[in-house]
């Protein structure tokens, strides 16, 4: 996401915010992805507990707020920022329901996410 900022024109101010939004995105997208690799025969979490699973969604969501607390920052290049719209809402719900990960049911509901990326896209906000 760094590289992506870069080449839009970012401030080297913004360099935590945009590594520590691309961390989050980066997290969640993994989170759905466990159950497929699940299935290819992979390991794709060293400890698969509920707990283990709270606490990275945890770390998901202090990465996101670091990058929100520094959004002012992160506005000239904000294209690249806009990638991570789901990544708020996909890491609350793995934190407050962390079976959904080894489920297979951590997804936003289609009004979830039309609504999130209109506002993301419109506000400047993550």
């Amino acid at each position: 996401m760094w590289g992506a900022a870069l080449t839009l024109g970012a401030d080297p101010a913004s360099e935590t915010a945009f590594r520590a939004l691309g961390w989050a995105a980066g997290l969640a997208t993994y989170l759905r992805a466990v159950p497929e690799l699940t299935t290819r025969g992979l390991q794709p979490l060293i400890n698969p507990g509920p707990d283990a699973i709270r606490t990275l969604a945890g770390e998901g969501l202090n990465h996101l707020a670091i990058a929100r607390a520094q959004r002012s920052v992160m506005r000239p290049a904000f294209p690249a920022a806009l990638t991570a719209w789901q990544a708020g809402g996909l890491l609350q719900q793995t934190w407050k329901n962390p079976h959904r990960v080894t489920e297979g049911s951590l997804a936003l509901s289609e009004f979830a996410r039309r609504s999130r990326l209109i506002w993301a896209a419109t506000t400047g906000r993550i």
